[in-house]
């Protein structure tokens, strides 16, 4: 019965590769990172893992990434999903609650390296 009530959400609909687009972001943007995390056995299962699960089941996602994380799929995954968005997700930013960004860490100047450091993590 409480499937009756399921609906799809439009927005989400699109969370997955949009074919030779995407693959052309990939191939263009991060070679070296796909090469090297198709090369590493864990990073491989990784994006094994990954694929198997709903782009919008986040409990999958994370076991997948809690379970084979490396160097390798941090790398591929900053690449493709974050530098050059290569799935053309536009998902916009909260308005509120406004947040005045950090300007300091740890008693120093916050800057771009360790800005990203706490981004990525």
């Amino acid at each position: 019965i409480i499937n009756a009530y399921i609906r799809p959400v439009p927005i989400l609909k699109n969370l997955r590769s949009k074919g030779f687009t995407t693959l052309g972001c990939m191939v263009r943007n991060c070679g070296p990172q796909i090469l090297n995390c198709l090369l590493d056995p864990t990073c491989r299962k990784a994006l094994q893992c990954l694929n198997k699960c709903s782009p919008v089941d986040q409990v999958c996602n994370y076991r997948c990434i809690a379970s084979y994380e490396s160097p390798y799929l941090e790398a591929f995954s900053l690449c493709v999903l974050q530098k050059h968005n290569c799935l053309q997700l536009d998902a916009k930013i909260p308005e509120k609650p406004y947040v005045v960004p950090m300007s300091k860490f740890q008693d120093s100047d916050l800057c771009h390296e360790i800005a990203e450091d706490l981004f990525v993590g």
